[in-house]
């Protein structure tokens, strides 16, 4: 159908469902790009851990507070990329954590506790991504 017959197009910005666009290709597995960003967030968040929580938790700390909020909210999309199978090799990922956490980071940032953010960038990120590169070694 073209834009002009019946329906003006809107077919076009229609999304596909999962079973029609996997039809047309393979997924690709693209775990090892994924584990490398973030490595790539993991080394961010250390950064921003090496400035210490004296700064971190300080009237200056705010942009290192807003860093941490946009890693942590990042490292939650590139957690989502993984493939089920990952995931699934990795019961011990608190994957729900990772989820809720995004979610309060990304929807309720005026009541963030940063001692729960900077535990998740200094301990949690850390784990995680040291779990999971033995998906690429």
């Amino acid at each position: 159908m073209t834009v002009g017959e019946g329906d003006s197009g809107r077919n076009r910005f229609r999304a596909r469902s999962p079973r029609e666009s996997s039809s047309a290709q393979p997924r690709l597995d693209t775990t090892p790009e994924v584990i490398e960003a973030m490595l790539e967030l993991a080394a961010d968040a250390d950064a921003v851990v090496a400035l210490g929580w004296e700064h971190f938790d300080s009237e200056a700390g705010r942009l290192s507070r807003h860093a941490a909020d946009a890693i942590v909210i990042k490292f939650h999309e590139l957690c989502d990329r993984l493939t089920v199978e990952v995931r699934d090799r990795h019961p011990n990922v608190p994957w729900g954590q990772i989820r809720g956490m995004r979610n309060r980071l990304g929807h309720h940032y005026q009541a963030n506790d940063y001692q729960v953010v900077w535990n998740t960038i200094k301990t949690d990120v850390p784990a995680v991504v040291a779990q999971l590169t033995t998906e690429i070694d």
